[in-house]
Protein backbone atom coordinates (compact mmCIF):
# COMPACT_ATOMS: atom_id res chain seq x y z
CA UNK A 1 0.00 0.00 0.00
CA UNK A 2 1.81 3.28 -1.16
CA UNK A 3 1.37 6.13 1.38
CA UNK A 4 3.46 8.58 3.01
CA UNK A 5 5.34 7.83 6.14
CA UNK A 6 2.98 9.83 7.94
CA UNK A 7 -0.52 8.70 6.72
CA UNK A 8 0.99 5.17 6.65
CA UNK A 9 1.44 6.31 10.53
CA UNK A 10 -1.52 7.41 10.95
CA UNK A 11 -3.40 4.67 9.42
CA UNK A 12 -2.23 2.04 11.91
CA UNK A 13 -2.47 4.15 14.69
CA UNK A 14 -6.36 4.50 13.81
CA UNK A 15 -7.26 1.09 12.26
CA UNK A 16 -6.37 -0.74 15.79
CA UNK A 17 -7.79 2.03 18.05
CA UNK A 18 -11.40 0.14 17.97
CA UNK A 19 -9.92 -3.03 18.50
CA UNK A 20 -8.69 -2.55 22.12
CA UNK A 21 -11.36 -3.45 25.06
CA UNK A 22 -13.31 -0.73 25.69
CA UNK A 23 -16.26 -0.22 28.37
CA UNK A 24 -17.31 3.26 26.59
CA UNK A 25 -20.66 1.74 25.52
CA UNK A 26 -21.71 0.80 28.94
CA UNK A 27 -21.24 4.74 29.67
CA UNK A 28 -22.38 5.81 26.30
CA UNK A 29 -24.31 3.30 24.02
CA UNK A 30 -24.13 5.21 20.88
CA UNK A 31 -20.02 5.86 21.68
CA UNK A 32 -19.83 2.21 21.63
CA UNK A 33 -21.42 1.29 18.99
CA UNK A 34 -19.69 3.58 16.89
CA UNK A 35 -16.59 1.71 18.19
CA UNK A 36 -18.41 -1.33 17.17
CA UNK A 37 -18.98 -0.49 13.34
CA UNK A 38 -15.67 1.26 13.04
CA UNK A 39 -14.09 -2.67 13.98
CA UNK A 40 -16.22 -3.61 10.98
CA UNK A 41 -15.17 -0.51 8.91
CA UNK A 42 -11.59 -0.97 9.23
CA UNK A 43 -11.82 -4.54 8.73
CA UNK A 44 -13.55 -4.68 5.30
CA UNK A 45 -11.15 -1.99 4.21
CA UNK A 46 -8.47 -4.60 5.05
CA UNK A 47 -9.66 -7.11 3.22
CA UNK A 48 -10.27 -4.77 -0.54
CA UNK A 49 -6.90 -3.44 0.20
CA UNK A 50 -5.18 -7.67 0.38
CA UNK A 51 -7.49 -7.97 -2.44
CA UNK A 52 -5.69 -6.06 -4.97
CA UNK A 53 -2.39 -6.06 -3.40
CA UNK A 54 -0.91 -9.03 -5.14
CA UNK A 55 1.87 -8.81 -2.11
CA UNK A 56 -0.21 -9.11 1.16
CA UNK A 57 -1.67 -11.85 -1.06
CA UNK A 58 1.31 -14.03 -0.89
CA UNK A 59 1.91 -12.86 2.38
CA UNK A 60 -1.18 -14.09 3.88
CA UNK A 61 -0.89 -17.56 1.47
CA UNK A 62 2.33 -18.48 2.69
CA UNK A 63 2.54 -17.47 6.21
CA UNK A 64 2.76 -20.55 8.81
CA UNK A 65 1.36 -18.29 11.71
CA UNK A 66 -1.99 -17.38 10.15
CA UNK A 67 -2.37 -21.27 8.88
CA UNK A 68 -1.91 -21.84 12.79
CA UNK A 69 -3.96 -18.99 13.96
CA UNK A 70 -7.01 -20.33 11.33
CA UNK A 71 -6.13 -24.23 12.92
CA UNK A 72 -6.33 -22.59 16.58
CA UNK A 73 -10.00 -21.10 15.18
CA UNK A 74 -11.26 -24.36 13.68
CA UNK A 75 -10.69 -26.05 16.89
CA UNK A 76 -12.88 -23.53 19.01
CA UNK A 77 -15.68 -24.12 16.09
CA UNK A 78 -15.78 -27.50 16.49
CA UNK A 79 -15.73 -27.45 20.07
CA UNK A 80 -18.37 -25.06 20.27
CA UNK A 81 -20.43 -27.43 18.05
CA UNK A 82 -19.82 -30.32 19.76
CA UNK A 83 -19.98 -29.23 23.22
CA UNK A 84 -23.46 -26.65 22.11
CA UNK A 85 -21.82 -23.20 23.12
CA UNK A 86 -21.41 -19.71 21.46
CA UNK A 87 -20.41 -20.32 17.54
CA UNK A 88 -20.79 -16.42 17.22
CA UNK A 89 -18.47 -16.05 20.29
CA UNK A 90 -15.89 -17.69 17.86
CA UNK A 91 -16.06 -15.37 14.69
CA UNK A 92 -15.68 -12.82 17.27
CA UNK A 93 -12.65 -14.06 18.75
CA UNK A 94 -11.28 -14.89 15.16
CA UNK A 95 -11.64 -11.16 13.95
CA UNK A 96 -9.50 -10.15 17.05
CA UNK A 97 -7.24 -12.68 16.50
CA UNK A 98 -6.50 -12.54 12.81
CA UNK A 99 -6.86 -8.64 11.99
CA UNK A 100 -3.64 -8.06 13.15
CA UNK A 101 -1.79 -10.19 10.53
CA UNK A 102 -4.14 -9.14 7.85
CA UNK A 103 -3.34 -5.24 8.71
CA UNK A 104 0.04 -5.67 8.34
CA UNK A 105 0.14 -8.11 5.30
CA UNK A 106 -0.90 -4.77 3.73
CA UNK A 107 2.57 -3.44 4.02
CA UNK A 108 3.94 -6.52 2.94
CA UNK A 109 5.74 -4.85 0.02
CA UNK A 110 6.81 -1.57 2.12
CA UNK A 111 10.26 -0.24 1.00
CA UNK A 112 9.88 2.11 4.00
CA UNK A 113 10.91 -0.12 6.74
CA UNK A 114 8.43 -2.03 9.49
CA UNK A 115 9.49 0.73 12.13
CA UNK A 116 6.60 2.89 10.72
CA UNK A 117 3.99 -0.10 11.61
CA UNK A 118 6.21 0.04 15.10
CA UNK A 119 5.38 3.90 15.02
CA UNK A 120 1.93 3.30 14.05
CA UNK A 121 1.29 1.07 16.63
CA UNK A 122 3.04 3.16 19.33
CA UNK A 123 0.77 6.39 18.69
CA UNK A 124 -2.39 4.40 18.69
CA UNK A 125 -1.71 3.05 21.93
CA UNK A 126 -0.22 6.39 23.53
CA UNK A 127 -3.85 7.67 22.27
CA UNK A 128 -5.77 5.28 23.97
CA UNK A 129 -3.70 4.98 27.16
CA UNK A 130 -3.85 9.31 27.95
CA UNK A 131 -8.00 8.97 27.03
CA UNK A 132 -8.21 6.24 30.08
CA UNK A 133 -5.93 8.24 32.36
CA UNK A 134 -8.37 11.43 31.90
CA UNK A 135 -11.13 9.01 32.56
CA UNK A 136 -9.83 8.15 35.94
CA UNK A 137 -9.33 11.69 36.53
CA UNK A 138 -12.33 12.66 35.54
CA UNK A 139 -14.58 10.11 36.57
CA UNK A 140 -12.21 8.32 39.77
CA UNK A 141 -15.22 6.33 40.18
CA UNK A 142 -15.19 4.71 36.92
CA UNK A 143 -17.57 4.68 33.78
CA UNK A 144 -19.68 2.37 35.98
CA UNK A 145 -19.11 -0.09 39.10
CA UNK A 146 -19.96 -3.80 39.63
CA UNK A 147 -19.79 -5.44 43.09
CA UNK A 148 -19.15 -8.76 43.73
CA UNK A 149 -18.15 -10.53 47.02
CA UNK A 150 -18.75 -7.19 48.93
CA UNK A 151 -16.03 -6.01 46.38
CA UNK A 152 -16.74 -2.99 44.51
CA UNK A 153 -15.07 -2.65 40.67
CA UNK A 154 -14.50 0.70 38.94
CA UNK A 155 -14.61 0.60 34.74
CA UNK A 156 -12.52 2.94 32.76
CA UNK A 157 -11.79 3.02 29.24
CA UNK A 158 -9.71 -0.31 29.14
CA UNK A 159 -12.17 -2.10 32.01
CA UNK A 160 -11.37 -2.99 35.45
CA UNK A 161 -7.75 -2.66 37.14
CA UNK A 162 -6.38 -5.70 35.83
CA UNK A 163 -7.91 -5.28 32.88
CA UNK A 164 -5.94 -2.26 32.38
CA UNK A 165 -2.42 -4.23 32.49
CA UNK A 166 -2.79 -5.48 29.05
CA UNK A 167 -2.86 -2.75 26.97
CA UNK A 168 -0.75 -0.11 28.91
CA UNK A 169 1.95 -2.91 29.40
CA UNK A 170 1.79 -3.16 25.51
CA UNK A 171 1.54 0.58 25.26
CA UNK A 172 4.70 0.30 27.23
CA UNK A 173 6.49 -2.26 25.33
CA UNK A 174 5.79 -0.60 21.59
CA UNK A 175 7.15 2.60 23.19
CA UNK A 176 10.01 1.09 24.27
CA UNK A 177 10.44 -0.68 21.28
CA UNK A 178 10.00 2.67 19.11
CA UNK A 179 12.60 3.70 21.28
CA UNK A 180 15.32 1.11 21.07
CA UNK A 181 14.91 0.91 17.08
CA UNK A 182 15.12 4.39 16.60
CA UNK A 183 17.66 5.60 18.41
CA UNK A 184 19.38 1.95 19.79
CA UNK A 185 18.26 2.77 23.50
CA UNK A 186 15.17 2.41 24.87
CA UNK A 187 15.19 5.66 27.14
CA UNK A 188 14.15 8.64 25.62
CA UNK A 189 12.02 11.50 26.11
CA UNK A 190 8.71 10.09 24.97
CA UNK A 191 9.51 6.36 26.56
CA UNK A 192 9.81 7.73 29.79
CA UNK A 193 6.75 9.86 29.82
CA UNK A 194 4.88 6.76 28.71
CA UNK A 195 6.16 4.82 31.35
CA UNK A 196 5.41 7.13 34.25
CA UNK A 197 2.18 7.32 32.68
CA UNK A 198 1.78 3.61 32.32
CA UNK A 199 2.68 2.87 36.16
CA UNK A 200 0.60 6.10 37.48
CA UNK A 201 -2.42 4.45 35.74
CA UNK A 202 -2.19 0.87 37.38
CA UNK A 203 -0.63 3.01 40.81
CA UNK A 204 -4.22 4.75 40.85
CA UNK A 205 -6.03 1.98 39.72
CA UNK A 206 -4.68 0.00 42.21
CA UNK A 207 -3.15 -3.23 40.11
CA UNK A 208 -0.98 -5.36 41.96
CA UNK A 209 -0.43 -7.55 38.96
CA UNK A 210 0.27 -4.49 36.79
CA UNK A 211 3.13 -3.40 38.94
CA UNK A 212 4.61 -7.20 39.02
CA UNK A 213 4.38 -6.69 35.34
CA UNK A 214 6.10 -3.56 34.77
CA UNK A 215 8.48 -4.66 37.19
CA UNK A 216 9.36 -7.90 35.69
CA UNK A 217 9.46 -5.97 32.27
CA UNK A 218 12.06 -3.37 33.33
CA UNK A 219 14.36 -6.66 35.01
CA UNK A 220 14.31 -8.45 31.74
CA UNK A 221 15.26 -5.47 30.01
CA UNK A 222 18.65 -5.29 32.01
CA UNK A 223 18.62 -9.09 31.84
CA UNK A 224 18.30 -8.60 27.78
CA UNK A 225 21.98 -6.83 27.74
CA UNK A 226 23.37 -10.63 29.27
CA UNK A 227 22.07 -12.54 25.40
CA UNK A 228 20.08 -14.69 27.60
CA UNK A 229 18.34 -17.13 25.34
CA UNK A 230 14.74 -16.60 23.91
CA UNK A 231 14.74 -20.63 24.78
CA UNK A 232 15.54 -20.21 28.14
CA UNK A 233 12.17 -17.64 28.57
CA UNK A 234 10.04 -20.27 26.94
CA UNK A 235 11.27 -22.71 29.87
CA UNK A 236 11.07 -20.60 32.61
CA UNK A 237 7.67 -19.89 31.67
CA UNK A 238 6.61 -23.49 31.19
CA UNK A 239 8.30 -23.75 34.77
CA UNK A 240 6.46 -21.06 36.59
CA UNK A 241 3.30 -22.47 35.35
CA UNK A 242 3.84 -25.64 36.55
CA UNK A 243 5.06 -24.38 39.88
CA UNK A 244 2.24 -21.40 40.47
CA UNK A 245 -0.98 -23.64 39.02
CA UNK A 246 -0.42 -27.17 39.39
CA UNK A 247 2.15 -27.61 42.26
CA UNK A 248 0.99 -24.48 44.06
CA UNK A 249 4.87 -23.41 44.88
CA UNK A 250 3.44 -20.17 47.12
CA UNK A 251 2.77 -22.33 49.51
CA UNK A 252 6.42 -22.62 50.46
CA UNK A 253 6.38 -19.04 50.94
CA UNK A 254 3.52 -18.90 53.40
CA UNK A 255 5.68 -16.50 55.90
CA UNK A 256 6.25 -13.91 52.78
CA UNK A 257 2.73 -14.06 51.37
CA UNK A 258 0.87 -14.58 54.46
CA UNK A 259 2.67 -13.34 57.57
CA UNK A 260 4.80 -9.69 55.69
CA UNK A 261 2.47 -9.39 53.04
CA UNK A 262 -1.14 -10.13 54.21
CA UNK A 263 -2.17 -12.14 51.28
CA UNK A 264 -4.07 -15.34 50.80
CA UNK A 265 -2.03 -18.40 49.95
CA UNK A 266 -5.09 -18.71 47.16
CA UNK A 267 -4.08 -15.85 45.34
CA UNK A 268 -7.25 -13.42 45.40
CA UNK A 269 -8.99 -17.04 45.33
CA UNK A 270 -7.38 -17.87 42.16
CA UNK A 271 -6.42 -21.40 43.16
CA UNK A 272 -9.58 -22.67 43.48
CA UNK A 273 -10.96 -20.91 40.08
CA UNK A 274 -7.82 -23.44 39.02
CA UNK A 275 -9.06 -26.31 40.95
CA UNK A 276 -12.44 -25.80 39.11
CA UNK A 277 -11.12 -25.71 35.66
CA UNK A 278 -8.50 -28.05 35.65
CA UNK A 279 -11.32 -30.40 36.77
CA UNK A 280 -13.14 -29.41 33.74
CA UNK A 281 -10.08 -30.31 31.35
CA UNK A 282 -9.84 -33.56 33.02
CA UNK A 283 -13.48 -34.56 32.29
CA UNK A 284 -13.30 -32.83 28.61
CA UNK A 285 -9.24 -33.19 27.39
CA UNK A 286 -9.71 -33.53 23.56
CA UNK A 287 -12.21 -30.37 22.66
CA UNK A 288 -12.32 -28.65 26.10
CA UNK A 289 -15.57 -27.86 26.81
CA UNK A 290 -16.18 -24.47 24.01
CA UNK A 291 -16.41 -20.75 24.39
CA UNK A 292 -19.10 -19.09 25.84
CA UNK A 293 -18.81 -15.51 26.62
CA UNK A 294 -19.39 -13.24 23.34
CA UNK A 295 -17.16 -10.82 24.81
CA UNK A 296 -14.23 -12.50 25.19
CA UNK A 297 -14.13 -16.09 24.02
CA UNK A 298 -13.81 -17.16 27.69
CA UNK A 299 -15.06 -20.34 29.31
CA UNK A 300 -17.09 -19.32 32.43
CA UNK A 301 -16.59 -22.13 35.18
CA UNK A 302 -19.34 -22.40 38.16
CA UNK A 303 -18.34 -22.40 41.39
CA UNK A 304 -20.36 -23.14 44.21
CA UNK A 305 -19.46 -20.17 46.40
CA UNK A 306 -19.68 -17.27 43.55
CA UNK A 307 -23.30 -16.24 42.22
CA UNK A 308 -22.09 -15.57 38.76
CA UNK A 309 -19.89 -17.82 36.70
CA UNK A 310 -16.24 -16.77 36.61
CA UNK A 311 -13.60 -17.22 33.85
CA UNK A 312 -10.51 -19.44 34.54
CA UNK A 313 -7.78 -16.77 35.58
CA UNK A 314 -4.99 -18.44 33.41
CA UNK A 315 -4.52 -18.02 29.80
CA UNK A 316 -2.81 -21.73 29.22
CA UNK A 317 -6.19 -23.61 31.14
CA UNK A 318 -8.41 -20.93 28.91
CA UNK A 319 -7.03 -22.86 26.05
CA UNK A 320 -7.54 -26.05 27.45
CA UNK A 321 -11.05 -24.91 28.14
CA UNK A 322 -12.13 -23.29 25.09
CA UNK A 323 -10.24 -26.16 22.83
CA UNK A 324 -8.88 -29.08 24.55
CA UNK A 325 -5.27 -29.93 24.25
CA UNK A 326 -5.13 -29.17 20.01
CA UNK A 327 -5.70 -25.95 20.91
CA UNK A 328 -3.19 -25.25 23.05
CA UNK A 329 -0.88 -27.41 21.31
CA UNK A 330 -1.48 -25.20 18.47
CA UNK A 331 -0.73 -21.95 20.28
CA UNK A 332 2.64 -23.18 21.60
CA UNK A 333 3.21 -23.78 17.80
CA UNK A 334 2.48 -20.68 17.25
CA UNK A 335 4.99 -19.02 19.95
CA UNK A 336 7.92 -21.34 18.57
CA UNK A 337 7.20 -19.28 15.32
CA UNK A 338 6.99 -16.36 16.42
CA UNK A 339 10.17 -16.99 18.53
CA UNK A 340 12.13 -18.13 15.47
CA UNK A 341 11.29 -14.75 13.95
CA UNK A 342 12.16 -12.93 16.82
CA UNK A 343 15.75 -15.07 16.91
CA UNK A 344 15.73 -14.02 12.51
CA UNK A 345 14.54 -10.55 12.57
CA UNK A 346 17.26 -9.84 16.06
CA UNK A 347 20.60 -11.55 14.12
CA UNK A 348 19.28 -8.03 11.70
CA UNK A 349 17.84 -5.45 14.06
CA UNK A 350 17.76 -4.20 17.72
CA UNK A 351 14.12 -5.37 18.78
CA UNK A 352 13.10 -6.21 22.63
CA UNK A 353 9.33 -6.66 21.75
CA UNK A 354 9.85 -10.76 22.66
CA UNK A 355 10.33 -10.05 26.09
CA UNK A 356 7.18 -7.53 25.67
CA UNK A 357 5.73 -11.38 24.73
CA UNK A 358 7.59 -13.05 27.50
CA UNK A 359 6.17 -10.79 30.27
CA UNK A 360 2.43 -11.21 29.25
CA UNK A 361 2.56 -14.26 28.98
CA UNK A 362 4.10 -14.64 32.36
CA UNK A 363 1.03 -12.49 33.55
CA UNK A 364 -1.26 -14.46 31.84
CA UNK A 365 -0.35 -17.70 34.08
CA UNK A 366 -2.55 -15.46 37.18
CA UNK A 367 -5.00 -13.75 34.83
CA UNK A 368 -6.54 -13.92 31.43
CA UNK A 369 -6.91 -10.65 29.22
CA UNK A 370 -10.41 -11.03 27.12
CA UNK A 371 -9.87 -11.24 23.48
CA UNK A 372 -5.84 -11.50 23.57
CA UNK A 373 -5.81 -8.80 21.23
CA UNK A 374 -2.84 -7.17 22.44
CA UNK A 375 -0.88 -10.62 22.56
CA UNK A 376 -1.55 -11.29 18.86
CA UNK A 377 -0.77 -7.85 17.91
CA UNK A 378 2.49 -8.48 18.92
CA UNK A 379 3.07 -12.21 17.45
CA UNK A 380 2.34 -10.09 13.99
CA UNK A 381 4.48 -7.09 14.72
CA UNK A 382 7.48 -9.89 15.02
CA UNK A 383 5.94 -12.00 12.04
CA UNK A 384 5.98 -8.78 9.64
CA UNK A 385 9.24 -7.86 10.56
CA UNK A 386 11.11 -11.22 9.95
CA UNK A 387 8.97 -11.46 6.66
CA UNK A 388 9.84 -7.91 5.87
CA UNK A 389 13.96 -8.77 6.42
CA UNK A 390 13.81 -11.71 4.91
CA UNK A 391 12.11 -10.41 1.30
CA UNK A 392 14.35 -7.39 1.82
CA UNK A 393 11.96 -4.78 2.29
CA UNK A 394 12.46 -3.34 5.34
CA UNK A 395 15.12 -0.46 4.33
CA UNK A 396 16.96 1.91 5.95
CA UNK A 397 15.37 1.46 8.83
Amino acid sequence: MKLSKNLQILFIALAIIPFFQSTIGYKYPILGLGVQYSRYFFFGIIIILILINTHAFSFITRNTKIYLTISLIFIFFISAVVNNTNIVSVFQLSLYLLYPFLLFSVWADSSTGTLNICKGITYGLNTLVLINLSIMLFFPQGLYQTISSNTISYYYLFGAKNQMVAPIMTCLFFNMETAYRSYNKIITKTSLFMCFICAFELIIGGSGTGLIVLAAFMCLLELKHQKISSNLSLIVLLASFLAIVIFRIQNIFSFLIVDILHKSLTLSDRTYIWDAAIESILSHPILGTGITDSLSGNVHLKLSYLVKDIFAHDLYLDYLLMGGIPALCIFVCILISVKKSYDSFLNKKNTLIWWGIVVYLFASIVEIYTTNFCLFLMFAYINICDYSTRHRYIGQN
